[in-house]
């Protein structure tokens, strides 16, 4: 993983994409909010990779499935505005088949994140794939 920060705001999103891409080029897919998702699948089928969402997987043993060992987008309550905010994190699954979410890198400041660490703030985790795989620490 390359950090890399934001750089203007509400683009989170494609800090953490080219954070676990390692590219510099990646556009900023949520300037509106109708049709970027679409518009970044489309970008990331042409550069190898693959974006999946879902929301509302906090406590779901499913949630391991999605995200086998590696960094993963999560989707946090911004901590001052309350908005939705992406950072990258990992998934860990203990004995109990409840997952747990910890933070790697918040683009927004630059730091590990450790402000969005209760995981009552996780409101959704997205897997980018690279050429398949899952991108690793």
């Amino acid at each position: 993983m390359k950090k890399i920060r934001m750089t203007e705001n509400n683009d989170c999103l494609r800090a953490c994409i080219s954070s676990l891409l390692e590219r510099n080029d990646v556009p900023h897919f949520l300037e509106t909010d109708e049709g970027w998702l679409c518009r970044l699948n489309e970008w990331m089928a042409k550069n190898n990779a693959t974006y999946i969402q879902s929301n509302g997987l906090y406590g779901n043993e499913n949630t391991r499935l999605i995200a086998p060992d590696g960094l993963v987008i999560l989707i946090v309550k911004h901590k001052n505005s309350g908005i939705p905010h992406a950072v990258i994190g990992t998934i860990e699954t203990p004995k109990n088949n409840l997952s747990y979410f910890d933070t790697v890198y918040d683009p927004a400041d630059g730091t590990d994140g450790s402000q969005y660490r209760d995981n009552e703030k996780i409101i959704g985790v997205a897997v980018v794939l690279v050429n398949g795989k899952i991108p690793q620490l």
